[in-house]
């Protein structure tokens, strides 16, 4: 009871996780002045997919330039897996890994012990 609405069941939104097991680094979601090799988003904002046109822009940051792309790729020795996100709306995506997220001490530790974890990239 209230003026009629576009959203009766209020906003919408959609999310999903993937990860890839064995994969230190994922590449793609293309449009973004920023390396080739994805880096991780744990102290950054998220890699933004958006159609719009940017006319200046910043070099090394995730917001969107022109189109999406939403294709990201992961590869290792064995593989070459991807991902192809078909949505319309806005999309975020954050990218952690359990290799590329530690700190030189903590890959020295891990190396002293012999610690053999499996790299993973989600």
């Amino acid at each position: 009871t209230g003026p009629p609405t576009s959203k009766p069941f209020g906003p919408t939104s959609i999310g999903m996780d993937i990860s890839f097991p064995g994969v230190e680094h994922v590449y793609g979601i293309p449009e973004h002045a920023d390396s080739l090799a994805l880096k991780t988003t744990k102290s950054t904002d998220p890699y933004r997919l958006f159609n719009l046109d940017v006319f200046e822009y910043e070099l090394y940051n995730p917001m969107a330039l022109y189109g999406s792309v939403p294709v990201m790729l992961a590869h290792n020795e064995k593989r070459t897996v991807g991902v192809f996100w078909f949505n319309a709306a806005e999309t975020w995506i954050d990218i952690s890994s359990n290799v590329a997220d530690k700190s030189i001490f903590s890959n020295l530790a891990d190396f002293v012990t012999g610690n053999n974890e499996i790299p993973q990239t989600d």
